[in-house]
């Protein structure tokens, strides 16, 4: 698993809502010349919530089915299934006029047809909430609790084990943000906290406590714009990761801490490109000797290409460290690019395609794993309360080295149903 996921997202959507306040006031650091297609408004197909008092309440569940070939992701003797999920999910908004707060709770239900040992229910309760002190400036904050069950295609000696791996994640993070004129100074800090319930591998008990683990993150950005369409900015981050001790003498301490430092760009090419270019360097300090530590190029970078008003197509890419549950391993310099494509055919008839590539480097073992992701999915909105989808997922991994892990393709077939209100 990654170390920040869902952090990550709970950032991305506090960051969405910070920049559309950001563009309802004066700003040099607006990027709003084109509306992505999946950021587009849709009169007519949009859901429009239970008004309560000075909230909204934006109620949703999706119904879906998926054929897997490989639902084990092992190497040879693939099995095949299908699985039926419901996702109920219910937002709470709130109307102010300045101040915003965000809530959600959300569940996850999958039943496999032929073999319930996979079966399982997740949850997710978040909220975030924005606090705006004077004009440009901000106090950003969120937290969170989740149930969540550790994918079978996760690259840890737990694909073997008799039911999914199942963890808690509580996590809490507060920023903010001023800007004055040309300038922009935003900080944050984030905590996570993780564990991990025991698991077995032929009936064999595991103890999972190795990975259980507390991280706390915190970094610093001065922007500063050169014109309307272009702004330069630095960038600083730190982290400490304290883990449990290991529980066997084969296993590695995995307690580190590192900073990475970068500048970076934030620009708009007419009404044709826009997006960020963030290069540096990063070091990450493992306190067991074995893994030493991992230095080098850090990089984060999004680029949205507008060849029309219809089509979006978006390129990522990110170099970092992340963290990992394969005994012997402290971490690992994970490379990530991303290409994806998003047309609207009509206005409630969306199309989507996406290709992706992963290299992970293991610090401490010998072992490089190589991941290719690929998705084509459309996306019919029937009115603002209906909607229905289709996608076809691939996935293929290879590793090398004298410790690698195991290799797979895995195909799925899925199709579903959006109800909202």
């Amino acid at each position: 698993m990654r170390k920040t996921t869902f952090c990550l997202s709970l950032l991305a959507g506090v960051a969405t809502a910070a920049v559309a306040h950001a563009q309802a006031i004066e700003s040099s650091f607006n990027r709003d010349k084109n509306v992505g297609v999946n950021q587009r408004p849709r009169p007519g197909f949009e859901a429009i919530g239970g008004h309560v008092g000075a909230f909204t309440i934006y109620p949703k569940v999706t119904l879906d089915v998926a054929h897997e070939d490989n639902v084990f992701y092992e190497q040879t003797n693939e099995k095949t299934d299908t699985i039926y999920s419901v996702r109920p999910v219910v937002e709470v908004v709130s109307n102010w006029s300045r101040h915003q707060l965000r809530l959600m709770a959300q569940a996850n239900t999958y039943k496999f047809d032929k073999y319930s040992s996979e079966d399982n229910t997740t949850y997710q309760i978040t909220g975030n909430g924005r606090i705006d002190v004077v004009r440009g400036a901000e106090i950003h904050v969120g937290a969170g609790y989740e149930s969540l069950v550790e994918a079978r295609f996760s690259p840890t000696v737990q694909q073997l084990a008799s039911n999914p791996v199942e963890y808690q994640h509580s996590f809490a993070t507060l920023g903010t943000s001023r800007e004055v004129n040309r300038l922009r100074v935003s900080g944050e800090v984030r905590y996570g906290d993780w564990n991990y319930d025991d698991t077995s591998v032929g009936g064999t008990p595991i103890d999972l406590s190795y990975r259980n683990r507390k991280v706390t993150e915190g970094e610093v950005r001065i922007d500063y714009a050169i014109s309307p369409a272009l702004a330069v900015y630095a960038y600083g981050a730190a982290n400490t990761w304290d883990y449990n001790a290991p529980v066997v003498a084969v296993d590695v301490n995995r307690d580190s801490s590192g900073w990475q430092a970068a500048v970076g760009a934030d620009f708009e090419v007419t009404d044709l490109t826009r997006g960020q270019i963030q290069v540096g360097y990063l070091r990450q300090e493992y306190d067991d000797p074995r893994i030493g530590e991992a230095t080098g190029l850090a990089l984060r970078s999004r680029l949205e290409w507008f060849p029309t008003q219809l089509t979006t197509v978006t390129l990522t890419a990110e170099r970092a460290i992340d963290d990992t549950g394969v005994l012997g391993a402290g971490g690992v310099l994970a490379t990530r690019t991303n290409a994806r494509v998003d047309h609207e055919l009509l206005r409630n008839l969306i199309l989507t395609g996406q290709l992706g590539w992963q290299q992970d480097d293991y610090r401490g073992l010998d072992r490089k794993d190589d991941a290719t992701t690929a998705m084509v999915g459309v996306n019919y909105l029937l009115n603002q309360n209906v909607g229905v989808f289709g996608q076809y997922n691939f996935q293929t991994r290879n590793s090398d080295g004298l410790q690698r892990g195991i290799e797979f393709d895995a195909n799925r077939f899925q199709i579903g149903l959006v109800l909202q209100y």
